[in-house]
């Protein structure tokens, strides 16, 4: 185009302007000033042009067009807050009109990024939600702000959303193409199931059904559903049986009715419970009318009423029974003396059993004060005081042994920090202050001297002072056999001062053939003791003379030494005493002069670990054990430097459970195994094992009782032996109700109903507000809706989808989550063609897996670079960016090169069809790590697992 032609065009437009003026001065007409402000907007002139469309507002302010049109103007002028203000009044005159709805979205989704930029999230959402109310066909924007509501844990404002979005995207629900709309209603529909509203949650996912697209959650959640549904009318109908049978007719027929209008129900069958309850109802009315009748001694009457009633009912038991009461009227007179007799008798063998009772309750409480179990004996008597609320002797009996209890809890706290010292003391090696403490502490807890007296055993054999050692294990004299070696020891070791050879030798060599930790010194000592007995030393003499007269001396010496040193080394390997000999030992590894290495590197480990330096030792032996992995002495010394080094690794602590296998009696190893299983978070079989024998070797430690009760609640794991946990728990935590009702449910478990009952009467009368929930809700500890959200393994429990994840998938400082933090979308990865020559079994396994990551374990998405951290990047939402002003007001001319001020490009909203993404793959399981060692397949779905796995890496069941 030529500079002349240019000139006609602007030339024309001019006269155009100037005849639309004319005509406004004219008429004042608003359609003239719509044009006008049109032909300014042609020319870029956007101040003439929101003047024009201004007036036009102000002469007809119902006119929808001036304001749409003046808000444009004001977007190209950058005013964006005086352009929102007239398009939200372009938008409340004409709210169906989408182009309205698209400007006035961009304008929130420019202020939505504005918000992220400067770290305002909360400002940004707000933003969001106002595009998608502007917009309600942007269903990006909408999946992406429910994405960030469900990380947030909004599910409420989720929920707000849900018949919005319905009402205002039919369109897109009938076309049944649009994967995000989809992906947004199957949120509503989930936060709806977190709320057990399954009904409304199954609502959402039909719409979402409307929509033709692959949708694995989709189809996996109306199956929870489903299943859901059933066991809400299967308790339901519970519900109303029980009703029956507490005769609670008019409740039970309420509630029948109830059923008929859940989704799914089968109303065939409720129907007959309901017809069969109207016939108990009419024949509890005959009942009542027959009753009065007998009261007022009406026996003709009654007998009329009977006859009719059982002309309808024959078959009724209980009217046959009326009847023939009524016409026996004598015999009933009898039998109703007789029943008083009865009822008289029964009161009085109720009172002598309540008395028997009362007796039982302080005779159990008398037993246990003489066994110092101050807390059982309360109980006991809280018992009888229960049977007996205002025996004034029980209630100070229960005051004294109050006081009591608390001066022996008091007693057992000081104990329990001395022993600690004492014990602190022993691995320091300050051997002269432990026996110190030890003397003071035997003296002063006497009950305990058994503990006391194996550290201070120890601590006097460290100081060599045998006497002194032999007369402490005394102490140990009724547990001989749990402490034999340190007892046999000592004794021997005080017989060799004595030089009562005979007595110490037997002794000594019990202890050599052990794995006692003395072992070494007592190896040792029966050399010493061998020695003297046949003076080594003569053969020693005549062997140097008859090396002196050899020919070939050198060759000899040098044969003799190589065999010396294998010699040297077999005896420290067989009396175990490395430290002592650890300059040899070092010299043989550092020269490797000998042949067999491999014993040289062994026993090289084991005078390091003597000496204390776990971390050399601990490298040594892991080398070693690759070569040779059946050393008992191998494995000793890796359990006690992986232990010493505070080792917390998989193998280090199966190594260090290794030291269990040889002295199972070890406290150290069984304490340290627990407390770190409690450090890491574990709640797995082993951690279970570990955790109980450690509280039963240190039963004041209440973190420790308190740990695994909590583990056995959330595995829900009932035994004989976690009722006792819980037991020790509701001591130590008297005001926390889960432990009550975790106990009674136990009870429950392993078929103790009686006791369950007892325990719910206590945790009634401890806790009312438990007992106004039970009594008007129908309260059940493991499925209200509080629990629903903080017992995760509760969710998809038909297809335990809930099942705890492998060790290795477990941070271990990770932090109980709530149900809600712990749903997120699975990752999606692509699809391997491997994966098509799978059997159906295997895709039902793939599946449950998918929907335990999206309900169980969250995956953080990786925001985009150029966006807040948790902010999703709006700028390819869909794969394209919003709508830019071009696209809203012409492209013939671009409006600077600054482009800090232009608004996102809305163009995948304008054209939802427009560069549609790619269907996502199928979320594939991440492949697992090669299996090295022994293994073991899983019993429920085959995969292949290392035989240490105590939970399945497919599956996630327990083996």
């Amino acid at each position: 185009m030529n500079k002349r032609h240019s000139l006609y065009i602007a030339v024309f437009y001019m006269y155009t302007i100037l005849m639309c003026t004319t005509a406004y001065a004219q008429n004042g007409s608003v359609d003239a000033l719509l044009k006008t402000g049109n032909d300014y907007s042609n020319l870029f002139q956007y101040d003439k042009a929101y003047e024009n469309f201004r007036k036009a507002t102000e002469l007809e302010p119902d006119n929808w067009e001036g304001w749409f049109l003046g808000g444009k103007c004001l977007l190209r002028l950058k005013k964006l807050d005086e352009a929102e203000r007239f398009l939200t009044k372009a938008h409340d005159l004409k709210p169906d009109e989408v182009d309205v709805q698209k400007a006035l979205g961009s304008i929130y989704i420019n202020y939505a990024k504005t918000a992220a930029t400067n770290g305002q999230i909360a400002a940004k959402l707000d933003y969001q939600l106002k595009a998608c109310h502007a917009y309600p066909a942007g269903t990006k924007i909408w999946l992406a702000l429910f994405e960030q509501w469900w990380q947030n844990g909004e599910f409420e404002k989720i929920k707000a959303e849900g018949d919005f979005i319905v009402k205002n995207n039919k369109e897109l629900l009938d076309q049944a193409d649009d994967e995000s709309l989809q992906a947004s209603l199957v949120y509503v529909a989930k936060a709806y199931y977190g709320d057990a509203d399954y009904a409304t949650a199954d609502k959402f996912l039909t719409h979402a059904s409307k929509i033709r697209c692959q949708n694995d959650e989709l189809y996996t959640l109306k199956r929870e559903i489903k299943n859901r549904g059933e066991e809400k009318i299967k308790k339901i109908l519970n519900q109303a049986q029980s009703e029956i049978e507490s005769k609670n007719y008019e409740k039970a027929m309420e509630t029948l009715k109830n059923a008929s209008k859940q989704p799914g129900a089968r109303q065939s069958e409720i129907q007959e419970k309901i017809e069969q309850l109207e016939k108990t109802i009419n024949i509890n009315k005959y009942l009542e009318e027959i009753a009065r009748l007998i009261k007022s001694e009406k026996y003709s009457e009654a007998s009329v009423k009977l006859e009719e009633a059982l002309g309808t009912y024959p078959e009724n038991e209980e009217l046959t029974a009326k009847y023939q009461e009524v016409t026996n009227k004598l015999e009933e007179i009898q039998e109703k003396k007789e029943r008083e007799e009865e009822a008289k008798s029964y009161a009085e063998e109720m009172k002598r059993k309540k008395e028997m009772r009362f007796e039982a309750a302080k005779k159990e409480a008398e037993k246990y004060e003489k066994d110092k179990n101050y807390d059982s004996a309360i109980e006991s008597l809280q018992k009888a005081l229960k049977i007996y609320p205002n025996n004034g002797n029980v209630k100070a009996k229960i005051e004294e042994l109050q006081a009591a209890s608390k001066k022996a809890k008091k007693r057992q706290e000081e104990y329990t920090q001395s022993f600690a010292k004492l014990q602190s003391l022993f691995k320091e090696e300050s051997y002269e202050e432990c026996t110190e403490l030890g003397e003071s502490l035997l003296g002063k807890y006497a009950e305990h001297k058994i503990t006391i007296s194996e550290v201070l055993a120890e601590a006097y054999l460290k100081l060599e002072k045998y006497e002194e050692a032999s007369k402490i294990v005394n102490n140990l004299e009724s547990e001989k056999t749990q402490y034999e070696h340190l007892y046999n020891f000592a004794k021997g070791m005080e017989a060799y001062l004595k030089d009562d050879f005979d007595t110490s030798m037997p002794l000594l060599e019990q202890v050599s053939n052990s794995t006692y930790k003395f072992k070494s010194n007592a190896s040792s000592t029966i050399w010493k003791i061998r020695l003297t007995r046949w003076q080594w030393g003569v053969y020693l003499l005549l062997l140097a003379i008859v090396i002196a007269i050899t020919p070939k001396i050198k060759d000899i010496i040098q044969t003799a030494q190589e065999k010396s040193k294998n010699q040297k080394l077999e005896k420290i390997k067989e009396s175990g005493n490395y430290e002592a000999n650890f300059k040899f030992l070092e010299e043989r590894y550092t020269k490797d002069d000998v042949h067999n290495m491999k014993l040289v590197t062994l026993l090289y480990a084991a005078a390091l670990q003597k000496k204390g330096d776990n971390a050399k030792a601990y490298d040594l032996i892991t080398d070693y054990l690759k070569k040779d992995s059946r050393s008992p002495l191998a494995k000793s010394i890796a359990g006690e430097t992986a232990m010493a080094l505070g080792e917390t690794s998989m193998i280090a602590l199966e190594q260090i459970e290794g030291l269990l296998k040889i002295n199972e009696n070890r406290s150290d190893v069984t304490n340290y195994l627990a407390k770190t299983y409690i450090t890491q978070k574990a709640d797995h079989k082993k951690a279970q094992e570990y955790i109980a024998k450690y509280i039963s070797m240190n039963p004041g430690d209440a973190e420790a009782i308190k740990y695994l009760a909590d583990v056995y609640i959330s595995r829900q794991a009932y035994s004989q032996q976690s009722i006792k946990t819980f037991e020790k728990a509701i001591k130590n935590n008297p005001d926390i109700s889960d432990y009550y009702v975790a106990l009674m449910e136990n009870h429950k478990a392993i078929g103790n109903t009686l006791e369950a009952e007892r325990i719910l009467e206590t945790i009634k009368e401890r806790f009312p507000d438990f007992a106004t929930a039970s009594s008007n809700t129908g309260y059940d500890p493991y499925s209200n809706q509080q629990d629903f959200y903080s017992r995760p393994q509760d969710y998809g429990q038909q297809q335990n989808y809930a099942q705890a994840p492998d060790d290795s998938q477990v941070s271990a400082s990770a932090e109980p989550q709530s149900y809600y933090s712990q749903m997120s979308l699975p990752s999606q990865t692509e699809s391997a063609q491997s994966q098509q020559a799978e059997d159906y079994s295997q895709k039902i396994m793939q599946q449950q897996m998918l929907f335990q990551q999206a309900y169980q374990q969250p995956t953080q998405q990786q925001a985009p670079k150029s966006a807040p951290a948790g902010f999703p990047n709006y700028d390819s939402i869909g794969g394209e960016e919003l709508p830019s002003l071009e696209s809203l007001v012409g492209k013939e001319e671009p409006l600077n090169n600054d482009s800090n001020g232009l608004l996102p490009d809305l163009s995948d909203l304008i054209d939802p069809k427009k560069n549609q993404p790619q269907q996502s793959a199928a979320v594939q399981p991440a492949a697992k790590p090669r299996i090295t060692g022994p293994t073991k397949n899983c019993p429920h779905c085959g995969s292949l697992n290392s035989a240490n796995e105590y939970y399945c890496t497919s599956c996630g069941k327990p083996f």
